[in-house]
Order: C-alpha cells, then sequence, then structure tokens
C-alpha cells in the first residue's frame, strides 16, 4: 500500500543520509505530494503545498491546503510523521493541532489532522510502546470536539520492523480512522465539497 512503502522509505532515508535528515523537508515531501494528488483525484478542486494562511486568531503555514478556482482556501490538510520520541512529546503534539486547527476554523474552514506514527516508535537506544490511554484522549476529542464538527483527526498507527525499515499497518486504530490514510484522505475530501456547498 502506498502509505506504507512511503513511510518505510522516511526510515530508510534516515538510516541513509543520517539523524539529521529527519529535520529536512525533503523527507515528507513525498508525503504531500501524494496527499495533493489524492485530494485532487477525488475533487474538482487544486491543491497548494505550505500554504501561507491569514486570520484574526494568527497565521498559518498549511501543508497541503485545498482550493478553488479562485486560489480561496476550502480545507486544510496538517500531515505530520512521527518516527521517535513520541511519549515524551505527546502532549505538544496535542496542544499545537487544536491551537492550529482553531486557527483555521475560525474562518469555517474544515481541518484533517492527518498523523502516521509506530507502534513502537524508538526512544534514544531503546523501543517504547504507546500508552493506549493516550489513544484515549484523542476518542475523547474525536467525540466531544470542542472545535465541532469541522476538526477531523487521523491516526494510522504501523507496526515498524527497524531491521529492514518497512512499515505495515497496525491494526490498532483511534474513533473515525478508516483501513488506510488514502481511504482517510477521500473521507475527508467529501466533507470538504459538503461544508463548500453549504457555507
Amino acid at each position: 500500500m502506498e502509505f506504507e512503502i512511503l513511510y518505510s522509505n522516511q526510515f530508510k532515508d534516515i538510516e541513509k543520509y543520517g539523524k539529521s535528515y529527519t529535520r529536512s523537508p525533503k523527507i515528507l515531501a513525498p508525503c504531500h505530494n501524494a496527499i495533493a494528488r489524492i485530494v485532487e483525484e477525488n475533487t474538482n478542486f487544486h491543491t497548494e503545498l505550505e500554504y501561507k494562511f491569514k486570520s484574526d486568531f494568527g497565521n498559518k503555514k498549511i501543508d497541503i491546503a485545498i482550493i478553488d478556482d479562485k486560489k480561496t482556501l476550502v480545507g486544510a490538510i496538517m500531515f505530520k510523521a512521527i518516527r521517535s520520541n513520541y511519549n515524551k512529546n505527546h502532549n505538544n503534539y496535542k496542544e499545537t493541532m487544536l491551537g492550529e486547527s482553531l486557527i483555521i476554523i475560525s474562518k469555517n474552514i474544515p481541518v484533517y489532522q492527518l498523523t502516521i506514527l509506530p507502534t513502537n516508535p524508538i526512544n534514544g537506544d531503546s523501543i517504547e510502546e504507546i500508552d493506549i490511554k493516550k489513544d484515549d484522549e484523542y476518542n475523547s476529542l474525536i467525540d466531544k470536539s470542542p472545535l465541532g464538527n469541522l476538526l477531523k483527526i487521523g491516526r494510522y498507527y504501523f507496526d515498524i520492523d527497524y531491521t529492514t525499515n518497512t512499515a505495515k499497518y497496525s491494526n490498532r486504530k483511534i474513533n473515525g480512522s478508516l483501513t488506510t490514510v488514502t481511504d482517510g484522505i477521500k473521507e475527508f475530501c467529501k466533507e470538504v465539497e459538503l461544508n463548500y456547498v453549504n457555507r
């Protein structure tokens, strides 16, 4: 499956180019391009990467912006690929997600917070497990979102084989996550189109 390959390649590139490559924008570019392609194949909209969005609550660079023919923002996909040190940074991820979503949703624009992450992330020289209670926090956000129906959350877990640097979809899921990343993007596209018609 496409995102299994793309995520695997991130681990392989880090092994090839070194840990500093994790900070390179090149590591996320294949995923961003794939997401943009899926959006354009499943809507009549266009996409723009690294779109600069302004609102009364602040400015935000959107990873994959969905825009109409007039280049007006109609949907936003914020993408994160986590590879290590998840438990230590869990609260930061969640708080950043809510803050940046608020900026975009303030203009009645749907946001898809799309995250791919390992069930077994590396932490230093060891491998850790992500506490299942952290999924409960996201399930509560999904079920009782203070930002309403305009915030969609997709978290897709992958089991990583660090000997071969390969990623396979895990059976672990949170509420609302579909079978694959591609399925989740397609479902969000439907909601963007519906919101656009009813605005």
